[in-house]
């Protein structure tokens, strides 16, 4: 049974309601429960469970703690921020509208397969179908091919229609960094600084002491992990002394 990680985001769907905790299921992990205590779910004091929490509701979750056979799974509502929470919403539906593509291009076009039978296909290659219809719209229906053993009509009409209605949105998240030398090799040093080992993050000049950080990627989440890495490889070079840096978020 696939389980999830301690610290992912999730998305849960009330089960059951208690006077102090609901149960959920996790719709990505086959419908795994888990627990959400009373001090979880909202970032206030609560009187009525009721008026924070409805049955059959899609929410993001975050796992707090989790046993090693997901017999006990607690999550946190509250713990989720606006950024990761409307990420994750997106790609709920971005899995949900993979799913329904697939259905869509199974009942219509003649393969010796079910929509089951694909679905399990494409999975045992790819860990979601949006993953796998990414990189049939970025490698082309050849290598798809070769990979799933999918028969070439059949993917060439499901390329037709990932390339219409699956969206390849990007994020962005900047922040200035200011940065002053006091050594006399201070250029090479700055060279050093700026070094970073990042893909789709890059670092512009704006004036002594000043430049711009950019990050790219395809959600929040990878963004504030790739900042994160980036912020700590930079400030690593702080001293009080002979460097100063500072690192500020644009919001």
């Amino acid at each position: 049974m696939k389980i999830p990680e301690k610290g992912e985001y999730v998305i849960a769907k009330i089960k059951e309601i208690g006077s102090n905790s609901v149960i959920v299921t996790l719709e990505e992990y086959d419908s795994v429960l888990g627990f959400v205590h009373i001090s979880e779910i909202a970032n206030c004091w609560i009187k009525n469970i009721k008026k924070f929490a409805r049955p059959n509701e899609i929410k993001v979750a975050k796992i707090l703690s989790i046993n090693s056979n997901a017999s006990s799974i607690n999550l946190s509502f509250k713990q989720v921020s606006v950024n990761i929470l409307r990420d994750k919403e997106k790609e709920y539906r971005q899995k949900q509208k993979a799913e329904n593509l697939l259905k869509i291009i199974a009942k219509k076009n003649k393969t010796d397969k079910t929509y089951e039978e694909l679905r399990e296909t494409i999975l045992n290659k790819f860990s979601t179908l949006k993953e796998g219809f990414d990189f049939l719209k970025d490698e082309g229906v050849e290598k798809f091919c070769k990979i799933t053993k999918i028969n070439f009509d059949f993917t060439n009409d499901l390329y037709n229609i990932v390339q219409k209605n699956l969206s390849k949105k990007q994020v962005q998240i900047s922040a200035n960094m200011y940065i002053k030398i006091y050594e006399e090799n201070g250029l090479e040093k700055i060279k050093e600084i700026l070094n970073i080992n990042e893909e789709n993050a890059i670092i512009n000049y704006i004036s002594a002491p000043k430049y711009r950080l950019k990050i790219t990627a395809s959600n929040y989440a990878e963004c504030e992990n790739k900042y994160k890495n980036i912020s700590k490889h930079i400030l690593g070079f702080s001293n009080k002394d002979k460097i100063f840096i500072d690192i500020k978020r644009i919001k």
